[in-house]
């Protein structure tokens, strides 16, 4: 069994404790959205002060209503029944790691830059996964490790001779 299978806390509850668990480790300008169609949810926000000011965004991927199929029997949960569970499990998931997550940085075990380096949204609004992760796919498929510049908007990432 997975973690938080089964589980029958609402997606509105899970929100709010993850806006509870930002908060009590210093985190404001808390939000959350949803794109059902794209199959997608988010929460971000922000961190520290001064130069130490983080804004994050986790995106948590969901699963789309279409993705299951219509029940074939009369006491099978309906398609929007089984999405619903699904996607309280993954919001449960979520709590847990953006938790574990805050509870390292709060034991001196970690940073919030460490721990959530991906989800950190840059000045241009773009995360850091959004601005290296083609650079870092590209390094796999190829072998050659890349040279990151950032600062040209239409430089993002150059691939030399490793």
């Amino acid at each position: 069994m997975s973690y938080a299978e089964g589980t029958t806390v609402t997606v509105e509850k899970s929100k709010a404790e993850l806006e509870n668990v930002v908060r009590k480790h210093g985190g404001y300008n808390f939000g959350s959205a949803a794109r059902d169609d794209q199959g997608l949810a988010l929460i971000f926000f922000t961190i520290g002060q001064g130069p130490k000011m983080r804004q994050v965004r986790v995106v948590l991927p969901l699963p789309k209503v279409t993705s299951f199929p219509e029940a074939k029997r009369y006491k099978d949960k309906t398609r929007e029944q089984r999405w619903e569970q699904a996607c309280r499990e993954r919001w449960r998931l979520l709590v847990l790691a953006v938790r574990a997550k805050l509870e390292l940085v709060a034991a001196g075990a970690s940073t919030i830059d460490a721990e959530f380096l991906a989800g950190l949204t840059l000045p241009d609004g773009q995360t850091v996964m959004e601005l290296v992760g083609g650079a870092i796919a590209e390094a796999y498929q190829t072998g050659k490790m890349p040279l990151l510049t950032v600062g040209a908007p239409e430089v993002q990432a150059e691939v030399i001779d490793g």
